[in-house]
């Protein structure tokens, strides 16, 4: 499976072992470190490979991404949090950490699709 064209990674320390490629990372700022995002935590980008606790994770800052899905559906141009898992939810909730939007839909629950990285903070208003 080759990822989608149109992004910028970077590469960063792993501060725990990352066994999932296409989960969401977030930055720990004591260790300048990376590690997994939790449920509505920031996410600084998605993993592109597994990777053990030390060594250099490759990570998906902008652009267009695998990325895995933990709801059952989603739909194009649905907005994403992070969930507990460090996977995709769809979110309309107020003030949710969006860090994506779905390209292409899925049908089932821990399914793979592309994203477009765009963080920002959701608001009702």
């Amino acid at each position: 499976m080759s990822l989608p064209a149109g992004g910028v990674d970077v590469a960063m320390t792993a501060g725990e072992a990352m066994t999932t490629a296409f989960v969401n990372v977030t930055r720990d700022t004591g260790t300048r470190k990376v590690k997994l995002a939790g449920a509505g935590e920031k996410v600084f980008g998605i993993l592109q490979a597994a990777v053990a606790s030390g060594e250099e994770a490759t990570i998906r800052t902008s652009g267009f991404s695998y990325n895995v899905i933990a709801d059952a559906t989603s739909s194009i141009d649905d907005y994403l949090a992070s969930d507990a898992s460090a996977k995709g939810t769809v979110t309309t909730t107020d003030l949710a950490e969006v860090y994506a939007q779905v390209v292409d839909a899925t049908t089932a629950a821990d399914n793979i699709t592309v994203v477009e990285i765009k963080k920002f903070t959701l608001s009702a208003s």
